[in-house]
């Protein structure tokens, strides 16, 4: 019985096997035309597809002031906080707040201060390769005059606001942390390269300038308060600490002064992208043909079976 069992299994899968085949070459014309017009519509999908690069650079955050208050003994602490000096070492992760600062709302208004970045954001058409120049989208900004012609969005201005244009920015930009050792890879993504690079750079110039204008403003401030404050010291260990923490703050706004890089350090500068990032248009034909390959002969299958049951 188990022999005539199998040998009938087989039989049953050399029929169905030699069907199905007989039914591909009866709809062939159809899987034919069904593989061809959806590998056409991939190929023409694919095209229709501007290209987008994207410009990398990896950093890590050192802080300026992770050694300007070694020297205070920690008992004035009270004074030091006073001053604007935290004594107490590892209280803030400046990697997280980096990357939280990079991240904001009121990073990016900073951003748009400089010329051409909320067009560059919100407004392009297409990337010009032969020329390198951006187009912009016609109905919402006029190059030639520079100005946003676009039809007023419900609750917004005619020129876009930061907090409109965060969204955009937020899409095009990439930020992984290492936490192994805390390097930070940043990444822009943009139709132009030299946008992406010039962006890119861009952000960490300003993250860095940034730090530098508020760390210089704070301890200017704190200077004042010490300088007012030595002036009624009455003991000399209060007149010695004061004195450390103003030559601590001297130094902070030194360094601030000379290091270019002053927060963020670059391993990696950001670079000009010389290939394309997306889209993969080989890869979008290729699966638009085993679409079409597998549709075609479903519907053909279909189509067969609904015919043999009338």
């Amino acid at each position: 019985m188990n022999e005539i069992s199998d040998e009938n299994i087989n039989n049953y899968k050399e029929i169905s096997f030699n069907n199905f085949i007989k039914i591909l070459r009866n709809y062939k014309f159809f899987i034919f035309f069904i593989t061809a017009l959806i590998s056409i519509f991939s190929v023409y999908y694919s095209l229709s597809i501007p290209n987008k690069y994207v410009s990398k650079t990896v950093v890590y955050v050192e802080d300026p002031s992770g050694n300007s208050s070694a020297s205070i003994p920690s008992g004035y602490s009270n004074l030091a906080s006073l001053a604007g000096i935290n004594i107490q070492k590892g209280s803030v992760d400046m990697t997280s707040v980096v990357i939280e600062r990079i991240r904001s709302k009121s990073f990016l208004k900073s951003l748009l201060d400089f010329e051409m970045v909320l067009p560059n954001l919100m407004a392009v058409n297409e990337y010009d390769q032969i020329n390198q120049k951006l187009t912009y989208i016609e109905n919402d900004y006029d190059s030639i005059t520079n100005t946003w012609i676009r039809e007023t969005p419900h609750g917004r201005s005619k020129v876009p606001s930061h907090i409109e244009a965060h969204e955009y920015y937020i899409r095009m930009l990439d930020i992984k942390l290492n936490k192994v050792n805390n390097f930070i890879t940043l990444s822009v993504t943009h139709k132009s390269p030299v946008f992406s690079h010039y962006f890119l750079d861009l952000i960490v110039r300003q993250i860095n300038q940034i730090s530098r204008d508020v760390d210089i403003k704070e301890a200017e401030s704190a200077m004042v308060f010490l300088n007012n404050y030595l002036k009624s010291a009455t003991t000399n260990d209060l007149k010695e600490l004061t004195n450390a923490l103003i030559s601590s703050k001297l130094k902070s706004i030194m360094v601030a002064n000379i290091d270019k890089e002053y927060l963020v350090k670059t391993i990696d500068a950001p670079y000009l992208p010389e290939k394309k990032s997306s889209p993969n248009r080989s890869i979008i034909c290729i699966l638009g043909f085993i679409l079409g390959l597998f549709l075609s002969v479903f519907l053909s299958l279909v189509h067969n079976y609904l015919k043999s049951t009338k």
